[in-house]
């Protein structure tokens, strides 16, 4: 049975290559599919057959135009990769300089070409390519005959929007995290050219892992002071815990600071943030007396934001 007839006019080793993959990963993988390939050079046209099997039709058509849509979702990457992007990213984010193009071009071939480790950011892209894919499909099921250029031509336009989506999260997170490195270096330098007022103070996080502690050598709770110190002044309306911490130990500047329990810490990202200001001023404990005692009575009856 016939399931398709590519009009291979556009891309053509690149979409042959794939339908020959394609044929064999449902061969090895999808027992009983078994695809058989006729590559007309003279027509620029590739007839696929598929040999009856176990599976139904419906099936196999299933399956079949979901491998087809990624290798047209192929083609229209490469092709935008190719021809699009620069002109995308100069008109529409004037605000990037050469540089921060430069190192989003490199974000960008790797989220549209899959080549990063799954995690939640990356989820979003897949749920925008699966939209994408969803798209595309519906086009191959309109017929027996796909022909590549005039899907490129005609139909990948109304696909732009969702890569355009793509992007835009792209350059949002870049511009997220250039911030994020801007404000450690700005954090690091005040730490350098401040002098230390402790040799050492411990930050002790709390049995739940929202909740902490700042003590300095001599036993004192720093926590304590700086939030009298917030209450004095009325111009601070809203402050996280986690900022009274980062704040209380650039305000210190200790020689060394040592953080008991961090795997128990739900905000990972004031740890990491503290191992990139303090750099080798920090050494962490997992298990001293102090950790435990501390473990039990941390409970701080407010949430994470103290309001003024």
């Amino acid at each position: 049975m016939l399931l398709l007839t590519i009009v291979n006019n556009s891309y053509k080793d690149y979409v042959l290559n794939q339908v020959k993959s394609m044929s064999e990963y449902l061969r090895e993988k999808k027992k009983c599919i078994n695809l058989k390939i006729e590559n007309d050079e003279l027509d620029e046209c590739i007839h696929i057959y598929w040999e009856d099997g176990d599976y139904t039709e419906d099936e196999v058509k299933k399956l079949f135009n979901y491998y087809t849509a990624n290798i047209l979702y192929g083609v229209i990457i490469n092709e935008f990769l190719e021809k699009r992007v620069n002109k995308h990213l100069n008109e529409t984010y004037n605000f990037l300089n050469y540089n921060d193009i430069s190192i989003v071009k490199k974000d960008i071939y790797k989220i549209l070409k899959e080549e990063v480790p799954i995690d939640d950011t990356v989820i979003y892209y897949m749920n925008k390519k699966n939209s994408i894919l969803d798209r595309i499909i519906n086009c191959i099921e309109e017929g027996n005959v796909l022909n590549i250029k005039g899907f490129m031509d005609f139909r990948s336009k109304e696909l732009m929007p969702q890569i355009y989506t793509i992007i835009e999260k792209v350059v949002e997170s870049y511009m997220i995290e250039k911030e994020y490195n801007e404000f450690i270096s700005l954090l690091k330098y005040f730490v350098e050219i401040q002098e230390s007022k402790a040799e050492k103070v411990d930050l002790y996080i709390g049995k739940r892992g929202d909740s902490y502690i700042l003590r300095d050598e001599f036993g004192n709770n720093i926590m304590e002071t700086l939030l009298n110190e917030i209450c004095e002044n009325k111009n601070i309306v809203d402050v996280s815990q986690d900022d009274l911490v980062i704040s209380g130990l650039i305000t210190m500047c200790p020689k060394k600071i040592v953080i008991h329990s961090a795997n128990r810490c739900k905000n990972k990202e004031l740890i990491n943030t503290l191992e990139k200001v303090f750099e080798n001023r920090i050494y962490h404990c997992s298990g001293c007396n102090e950790c435990l005692m501390f473990k039990e009575i941390i409970e701080m009856p407010i949430d994470n934001n103290i309001k003024v």
